[in-house]
């Protein structure tokens, strides 16, 4: 696909998920306080994420510098003692020595070996120098990089003091949102109507993707999604606690499956495809779609943290996302579905059967 392809795709999907945005506003405080909670609690999740990441791997820096840190100690220790000694022998020669020696040598070839010996010497003492004073100048370079590491796993750490606490509150104001939404429709028949509103966005959501789409013309490289049935790899271990087709409480059929998992495992593209959406929409939290071409989509909600934008094309594998419990889940898992066409399938005939 050109650049330019690339560019006109990542225009038109911006462009609808603006329209997204407005189709899915919501007017109720409530339901705009859990999207509002969960979205900062995604984003702040990430950056801890990346901030740890960034800790570990500054220690990993600051050890190997204080190994080449005491590595350059004990050479200037050595370095230090050759030329101790190298120059207490010039001094106890002495110059006058050194030319009255010369002078009291008759034999050509001895007057030879000696002029070689004091040039060896002299050219031996001006290379300690130079070798020692490299040491040293290699010594107080890795000391100011040491130095400037230590600041930085400093403010990173201050950082991820302050984002775990954002975090903290974030939750707290999402578990105040979510109490006060469920007694808002503790009734079953309100249950009921909201869980049909929500099928009915996710699916207003996929035909305008469906109809931006048919706009582009795409070509694939590799091999069509269809061919692997059976073959892809589950997008993240876990057990299946709701199946496709099983029916909830209110009688509504699932069209996905949820596969139970802790908070933060990675949750990764089951085919190679572009992200035709990733923002959160009620009923399913925060979501991630991405298109495979030819009609076929992969859904994964209820997501902890999206790691991929509109637009960004993604490999088999590559990690789009973390297991959460964002929409409303009382428990953490991930929501993952199949469309072709925007109708739904079931997704398991699809997978492997083992998770390895």
């Amino acid at each position: 696909m050109t650049e330019k392809k690339v560019r006109q795709l990542q225009k038109n999907i911006r462009k609808l998920e603006t329209q997204l945005k407005e189709f899915k506003g919501e007017s109720k405080s409530l339901q705009t306080a859990l999207r509002g909670s969960e979205k900062k609690a995604g984003k702040l999740s990430q950056a801890i994420r990346v901030n740890q990441q960034q800790i570990s791997e500054g220690q990993k820096q600051l050890k190997a510098l204080a190994e080449e840190q005491n590595r350059l100690k004990e050479a200037q220790v050595e370095q230090a003692e050759i030329l101790r000694k190298q120059l207490l022998a010039a001094y106890r020669m002495g110059r006058q020595d050194q030319i009255k020696l010369l002078l009291n040598q008759k034999n050509p070839e001895r007057l030879s070996r000696i002029l070689r010996y004091y040039e060896y010497l002299n050219r031996s003492k001006i290379e300690s120098i130079a070798l020692y004073q490299q040491t040293l100048a290699s010594l107080t370079d890795v000391e100011r990089e040491i130095a400037a590491r230590q600041q930085q796993l400093e403010q990173r750490q201050s950082q991820l003091k302050r984002n775990s606490e954002q975090l903290e509150a974030s939750r707290r104001q999402r578990k105040k949102a979510l109490g006060q939404l469920k007694r808002q429709i503790s009734g079953g028949d309100k249950r009921l109507q909201r869980m049909k509103s929500d099928r009915q966005r996710l699916q207003q959501v996929l035909k305008q993707l469906q109809q931006t789409l048919k706009k582009i013309d795409l070509s694939w490289e590799s091999k069509e999604f269809s061919q692997f049935k059976g073959k892809l790899k589950w997008p993240t271990k876990g057990r299946v606690v709701r199946s496709y087709g099983s029916r909830t409480d209110q009688g509504i059929k699932n069209e996905g499956i949820l596969i139970s998992a802790p908070m933060g495992r990675q949750v990764t593209a089951v085919h190679h495809g572009r992200v035709v959406f990733a923002d959160w929409l009620r009923g399913f939290g925060l979501l991630i779609i991405v298109d495979h071409g030819n009609g076929y989509m992969s859904l994964y909600g209820h997501n902890e943290s999206l790691l991929k934008e509109v637009g960004d094309w993604v490999s088999t594998s590559e990690k789009i996302a973390t297991v959460g419990d964002s929409g409303g889940l009382s428990s953490t898992g991930l929501y993952f579905a199949i469309r072709y066409k925007g109708q739904p399938y079931n997704p398991k005939p699809w997978l492997r059967r083992s998770q390895g």
